[in-house]
């Protein structure tokens, strides 16, 4: 009897090992395909005790037989539905239920017309062994797994159902049954070890596939995406290809040298980054808008929103943000707020304008009247200074009507040249008076619909800012090109260029830096342009300013 237990007990040891190892697994990560696994190992392994230990009885016994056969056919269903859910196959459920009715019936059928056990035991060694040879071979073509675990725990199903066949032959042999239990723990613990490296493997793939997916997420993305160690050192662990798209500096150049971001920020913004580091983690995760430079000195509008990075013993360590380019939505607040004041001075100039015109007109029409009369003649001198005052102050009231209309612009198909050609006259008189010249490119082009008196004001006002840009005179150049389904105006002095606090507040109403401009002229222009679906867009340096006016077929 004790030649017999020692092998069965090393059986039981081992399989019970592999249980034990499935249901810990199955608690750590949840995998459903562990738990079904683990069930079936159970399954199998309640068989060792109760029969093959000789705890229960069951060649002699008809239910005790059946029992025993149930739970052989029912431990490989059960691993061929752990299969399906370890590849991620659809399980057809209704299949399963009628395989087991049609299995027990077959099961039972069998066990009453077998004349003996070593018949009856056939059916469900093969039903099992041809269960078990389909995983093994299922295993061995799993390509897509690195490692050699998906092989052995193939061909290791394959041997032990192979050697599964004989158990008929052999369990009534004690010798040879002593054998068997022996090589048939192994073969189980070789499968259960093969399955548990098939499984890690699979964790590992795909592991490495979501890395790579968010690698290529990380890389793809239009946002600026980084990951900064702060403890104990300094250090920039990540950050994505975006920020050369948004800064012009390439990641090496933020990853060789740490302090490199502080030389890109705003002065005037440096001291939120310093706050910002020293409150980490407190209010970390605050949003925050600051300005950079771009490698070409164009200031960029960026909004950071950042995590903090814990240890396992919850120290702070560093933060993970994201940085997104802001830009765009800055230029339409502006503009928006540009809206609301040409708002206000729309509902400003058409209460004031006209009660102050009439008496300005009684005021002019006597000093004209006045100024004829021979015993003014000495003070001719001050009568014209009184009455170009109010020239003058005529012509602000003029621009503010301009300003507050809310024009119906009429438009019809014109050539953007003829446009030009027509006011060039004037425009070279105005420039003429400064020392200026005016050169002309005009590209043919091809009709668009356009409002002929509001593209004159347009164009007037943005060629006398060139014009008085240049104290020097010089070259102002008129451009037009016909580009990617836009025709583009470019006017282009060779003034000192427009400094950068000025112009983010270019188009501002009000805004002027003239000492008898009214700051309306500039944001008549976007107004007009707006009427036309047009952008203006500015490129200005040291060298010049240039003012593209875009017009979309």
């Amino acid at each position: 009897m004790e030649t017999i237990n020692i092998p069965v007990i090393t059986s039981l040891a081992g399989t019970a090992m592999i249980v034990v190892i499935y249901i810990y697994l199955y608690f750590l990560y949840e995998e459903r395909c562990i738990g079904i696994w683990a069930i079936a190992w159970t399954t199998l392994f309640s068989r060792y005790v109760f029969f093959d230990s000789g705890l229960l009885t069951w060649q002699d016994s008809f239910f005790n037989f059946f029992v025993f056969q149930s739970l052989i056919i029912a431990s490989c269903l059960l691993l061929v539905r752990g299969i399906y859910d370890f590849m991620g196959k659809p399980f057809d459920k209704q299949k399963l239920f009628g395989g087991i009715i049609l299995l027990t019936v077959l099961n039972t059928f069998t066990d009453v017309i077998a004349p003996s056990p070593q018949i009856k035991l056939l059916f469900p060694l093969i039903v099992g062994s041809s269960i078990g040879l389909w995983m093994g071979v299922i295993f061995i073509r799993l390509k897509n797994l690195q490692g050699i675990g998906h092989l052995f725990t193939g061909f290791a199903y394959i041997a032990w159902n192979l050697f599964n066949l004989s158990y008929p032959f052999n369990i009534f042999s004690p010798l040879i049954a002593n054998y068997s239990y022996i090589i048939g723990g192994t073969l189980r613990l070789c499968i259960g070890i093969g399955t548990l490296l098939v499984y890690f493997e699979k964790v590992r793939n795909d592991l490495i596939k979501k890395e790579h997916e968010a690698r290529l997420f990380a890389e793809n993305a239009s946002d600026i995406i980084y990951y900064v160690e702060m403890y104990p050192t300094f250090k920039i662990n990540y950050i994505s290809p975006a920020v050369l798209q948004v800064t012009g500096y390439t990641v090496q150049d933020f990853m060789k040298n740490p302090t490199f971001y502080l030389k890109v920020i705003h002065p005037e913004d440096r001291k939120l980054i310093e706050r910002f580091i020293r409150s980490a983690p407190d209010n970390i995760q605050d949003t925050l808008l600051l300005r950079i430079f771009d490698k070409n000195k164009k200031i960029i509008w960026l909004e950071q929103k950042v995590v903090p990075v814990y240890h396992r013993n919850n120290q702070f360590i560093g933060i993970q943000g994201i940085i997104r380019d802001i830009s765009e939505r800055k230029n339409l607040e502006r503009l928006s707020s540009v809206l609301d004041k040409m708002s206000a001075v729309r509902n400003m100039a058409a209460t004031v304008a006209h009660e102050i015109r009439n008496p300005m007109t009684t005021v002019k029409g006597y000093l004209q009247l006045m100024s004829r009369k021979n015993k003014y003649q000495s003070d001719h001198d001050k009568f014209k200074l009184m009455i170009d005052e109010l020239n003058r102050a005529n012509l602000i009231i003029s621009e503010y009507l301009s300003a507050s209309r809310e024009k119906v612009i009429l438009l019809k198909p014109c050539v953007l040249n003829d446009i030009i050609l027509t006011i060039l006259p004037l425009l070279e008189a105005t420039a003429k008076d400064n020392f200026v010249t005016i050169k002309t490119k005009l590209s043919e082009l091809p009709k668009i619909p356009l409002d002929e008196n509001e593209i004159r004001q347009l164009i007037l006002n943005i060629v006398r800012n060139g014009v008085e840009a240049m104290q020097n005179g010089g070259f102002l150049h008129i451009e037009t090109v016909y580009n990617k389904n836009q025709v583009v105006l470019s006017i282009h002095d060779h003034g000192t260029g427009i400094p950068e606090e000025i112009l983010n507040n270019i188009g501002t109403p009000f805004f002027t830096t003239k000492d008898t401009g009214t700051g309306l002229g500039l944001s008549v222009c976007y107004q007009i342009a707006a009427r036309h679906n047009a952008n203006i867009k500015i490129d200005t340096s040291n060298l010049g300013t240039t003012f593209h006016i875009c017009f979309d077929l």
